[in-house]
């Protein structure tokens, strides 16, 4: 562990050094196998447990250095169907309760006070530590006119 927290502190140094604001998420669909495996990913609020003291370890480790964090990439998707696949989920039926379970944890752990509980709480009441980011694909039509294939 201690050479994986070295390597990022060399790396977010050379961010800085080249005038790049480093901005951390702790979860971009990455859950740890172990966890997966013994506690079939957010399904099980230990899994959320363990994800708030990752977060406030790496807070410790980086908060001299990182202003910007976000919890999770996209949570926006843990009410859908995607939640499955993107939540350490490995066993089970899929059913509406394990979904909602999964959505729960994870808005749990969205929470800034939680998961980024930052040595300076003037980051978290500031704006610099967002819960997470949202993925939309939407579009705002500029034109009366819907989009037309190139003519060729």
């Amino acid at each position: 562990m201690k050479q994986g927290i070295a390597f990022y502190h060399q790396f977010i140094d050379e961010l800085i050094a080249r005038g790049i604001e480093p901005m951390i998420c702790l979860y971009h669909f990455d859950m740890p196998l172990s966890l997966a495996e013994r506690y079939n990913g957010f399904t099980d609020r230990r899994v959320m447990d363990a994800f708030i003291r990752y977060g406030q370890k790496m807070i410790a480790c980086y908060g001299d250095k990182v202003k910007y964090w976000l919890t999770f990439n996209e949570q926006n998707l843990y009410h859908s169907p995607e939640a499955f696949l993107i939540s350490g989920y490995l066993q089970g039926e899929k059913t509406l309760r394990e979904l909602y379970l999964i959505q729960h944890h994870v808005m749990i752990g969205a929470r800034p006070s939680d998961s980024l509980s930052a040595p300076d709480e003037a980051a978290v009441s500031d704006g610099r530590n967002a819960g997470s980011r949202s993925g939309l694909s939407g579009y705002l039509q500029t034109t009366r006119y819907p989009l037309r294939p190139a003519a060729g």
